[in-house]
């Protein structure tokens, strides 16, 4: 579907850019001090000062983190938003959020199919379609096979290596909850697909074209 390059924007807005935690970066210990339960500021500043990090910049880095939903203070202490927990565990894993993405909605088929007696994989092509206007599936793909993740199945299709899938079960709560936000980002897709301008009159002119046809049929 052809659409207007503000469509493709907003919807290129609305996925993660291709980023991840650098290890033993502030933001990264900051993260990996929350992971395990919410806590004081005072004590989170503590902890990281414990690992020779800046005061200033351990402040200015928690206000960025805030800034960008991946922590937040509830009840009086901080702890890691969902978007937090993906940004962890992408990192602990080695691969970036956007990776993460991908990894988690094979992840959740796999598991689902290998439940039910099936062998487990995953075909990229809905994937591919979420993703088509912010980043290159085939590049995505890459980065997990690096890393050891996944292999081909069949064509257009991948699959996670049992060990691998083992591994993942660690973070089974945030490979679901992330499967289920970009299973989400399809119906707003859709909207923005649905009120754009030039997929309307591509819409129009097809129907003309399909009513001139059957007309032209008709007559012979």
């Amino acid at each position: 579907m052809e659409l207007s390059e503000k469509s493709k924007k907003e919807i290129s807005s609305l996925f993660f850019k291709n980023r991840c935690l650098e290890t033993n970066s502030t933001a990264h210990l900051i993260c990996k001090a929350l992971y395990s339960a919410p806590c004081e500021q005072k004590q989170l500043v503590g902890k990281i000062l414990q690992m020779n990090k800046n005061l200033n910049v351990i402040r200015v880095t928690i206000y960025d983190l805030q800034t960008k939903n991946l922590i937040q203070f509830t009840n009086g202490l901080l702890e890691l938003t969902d978007v937090g927990r993906w940004y962890y565990v992408a990192a602990k894993i080695g691969i970036s959020v956007s990776s993460l993405c991908l990894l988690s909605q094979a992840y959740v088929i796999q598991k689902n199919l290998e439940n039910n007696g099936f062998v487990g994989y995953f075909a990229v092509a809905y994937f591919a379609d979420i993703v088509k206007h912010s980043h290159s599936t085939s590049k995505l793909i890459r980065n997990l096979r690096e890393m050891g993740l996944t292999y081909r199945h069949h064509k257009n299709t991948i699959r996670i290596f049992p060990e691998k899938m083992k591994m993942l079960e660690n973070y089974d709560a945030e490979l679901t909850s992330l499967n289920k936000w970009v299973v989400g980002l399809k119906s707003k897709i859709a909207d923005i697909e649905d009120d754009d301008p030039v997929a309307r009159e591509n819409f129009i002119k097809d129907l003309e074209c399909y009513a001139r046809l059957h007309k032209s049929t008709v007559m012979q």
